[in-house]
C-alpha cells in the first residue's frame, strides 16, 4: 500500500478472482470499504471512476480493453465492471482508479484467468 489522501492514491494489492469461461459476462468489482474506513478524512465516499484499465498478466490478448463492456458502475463503496470475452489461457489484470467526496484518489486492482469452455 502506498501513503494517501490528496497527494499519493492508496492502493490495494492485486485481488484474484474465480476464472471466468470465454464465453461468460459477468460484474467484476472492488469494495473500497477498507480503505474508506481507513481514509484520513472520515465519512468519505467514492464520487468518481477516474479510470479503469485492462492488461494482461499471463498469456497473449493483443487487446485486452475489449474484455471491459460499459461503464464501470459505483454502488455504495463498490465498484463493478462488466467483463466479457477475453482469450483462454490469459490472466488478465484490471485496474480501477477512483476519485472520493473528499478528493482523495483510490486505487484497486483484480485479477482473473479466462478458460475455454
Amino acid at each position: 500500500m502506498s501513503a494517501y489522501a490528496n497527494s499519493a492514491p492508496i492502493t490495494l494489492s492485486p485481488i484474484p478472482l474465480s476464472p471466468k469461461y470465454v464465453s461468460g459476462a459477468f460484474p467484476y468489482g472492488i469494495d473500497f470499504r477498507l480503505q474508506l474506513a481507513n481514509s484520513a478524512t472520515p465519512g468519505d465516499s467514492l464520487s468518481t471512476v477516474t479510470s479503469i484499465t485492462a492488461s494482461v498478466l499471463s498469456g497473449s490478448d493483443p487487446s485486452p480493453q475489449l474484455i471491459l463492456n460499459g461503464s464501470p458502475q459505483i454502488s455504495g463503496t463498490q465498484v463493478l465492471q462488466q467483463i466479457v470475452g477475453g482469450v483462454a489461457g490469459t490472466q488478465y489484470l484490471v485496474e480501477i482508479v477512483v476519485r472520493t467526496v473528499q478528493g482523495n484518489t483510490l486505487v484497486g486492482q483484480f485479477s482473473f484467468w479466462v478458460q475455454a469452455w
